[in-house]
């Protein structure tokens, strides 16, 4: 049996790139175009082209180590002098039959693995470390850990493939692991873009941020009780709004001109209940920075979940007031604000804060339910625009 790495000089376990730098220098030198047609180097071309052939291709290459590797064995099984005599002949055989490179034979899934990145481009390599970190900043660690782990996933898949030895672990692995992969990829998928909260524990009862601050399962008094201002409205029947209020849809930012885009990450969320008859920006206070890191509208009477909030430690701000106007100027200089019904409320005592946490295995959840009266353990204080729009 010819050995092709014999031919073109080049070890068991070379790269695609080694060999084809071998063949190139080979073909220059034995071309029967620069030998003037001479039948012995128009052989020895055709013997180079078919070595080339074989181990440039990656499925022929793995058919061909596993010939060679029989043909070792058989080699092996002769007597003393036929296993001297084929060493003296074919000195790259004498390597072959050295335990540690039938070893390399066998090791086909690590050169499968090894000859599949080595043949991957700069752009493949950008691409593959850039992955992870755009799933961090999109979906916190437990984004960066499911492309980390679907990593993984392909590379033992891409082993078996190269596993040429029909050996019964090799069959199972294939054979098992390759729709256990494609099963994992989907779930992920599903997970890391629509947010599946079926695989991620709820600790809406366990957060808080020290012994003295409130869970954020509780209802937050957040409203002032005064509504005498209600009665000047000669409009306002039987507590029934007009028809002519105007609203937002919930989850809406309007005053993003003001507090700057929202930040999101992670998987925790708040689902808020406004349980009043005016509608309600909420506003989430990070409590180091004091910075508004979101501000979303809430129709008077529904629910909302707020979503996607990133790891800290917030208090709450909450403007209230009925029929938004997009043309009305408000206290920071940009449009928007309420006709009618305006308060403002702020909930940032020490009992009142809200701990969110996204760790790779869970994140927070909870309840806020907004009342117009003081039945709860969130604590507000009346505030002024000023101060609401700082």
């Amino acid at each position: 049996m010819k050995n092709f790495y014999q031919i073109l000089g080049v070890p068991i376990d070379a790269t695609n790139e080694e060999i084809r730098t071998a063949y190139r220098k080979l073909a220059t030198k034995f071309h029967p175009d620069k030998n003037f047609g001479d039948k012995y180097f128009e052989d020895r071309f055709k013997e180079i082209q078919l070595a080339y052939d074989t181990l440039s291709n990656q499925y022929l290459r793995s058919e061909y180590n596993k010939k060679l590797f029989d043909f070792f064995q058989r080699a092996t099984s002769t007597n003393n002098e036929q296993s001297h005599s084929s060493a003296t002949q074919n000195p790259q055989t004498s390597k072959a039959k050295n335990p540690k490179e039938n070893k390399k034979i066998k090791k086909s899934i690590l050169i499968n693995i090894k000859e599949f990145f080595s043949s991957k481009s700069n752009i493949f390599w950008i691409v593959i470390l850039v992955l992870p970190i755009v799933a961090y900043f999109v979906n916190s660690w437990l984004g960066a850990i499911s492309i980390l782990g679907i990593y993984f996933c392909i590379l033992i898949f891409l082993g078996t493939l190269g596993d040429k030895q029909k050996s019964l672990g090799g069959c199972l692995i294939g054979f098992i692991g390759a729709p256990i992969l494609v099963i994992y990829i989907i779930v992920q998928t599903f997970n890391f873009f629509f947010e599946d909260k079926s695989a991620v524990t709820d600790l809406a009862n366990t957060k808080s941020v020290d012994s003295t601050t409130a869970e954020i399962d509780s209802i937050a008094t957040v409203i002032p009780t005064d509504y005498s201002n209600l009665d000047s409205i000669a409009s306002v029947v039987d507590n029934q709004k007009p028809i002519t209020y105007k609203s937002l849809e919930n989850g809406n930012s309007p005053l993003t001109k003001c507090f700057g885009s929202g930040l999101f990450g992670g998987q925790a969320y708040i689902v808020f209940k406004n349980s009043n008859e005016t509608d309600a920006i909420v506003c989430l206070v990070n409590y180091s920075t004091g910075k508004t890191v979101r501000n979303e509208y809430i129709k008077a009477g529904t629910d909302y979940k707020m979503r996607k909030i990133p790891t800290g430690t917030y208090s709450l701000k909450v403007y209230y007031g009925n029929d938004w106007s997009s043309e009305k100027i408000n206290f920071c200089g940009s449009k928007g604000g309420f006709n009618f019904d305006e308060s403002f409320s702020k909930s940032d005592g020490i009992g009142d804060l809200i701990k969110i946490e996204n760790t790779s295995t869970s994140y927070t959840t909870g309840t806020i339910t907004l009342y117009k009266v003081s039945n709860g353990n969130m604590n507000s204080e009346q505030i002024n625009e000023s101060e609401f729009f700082k």
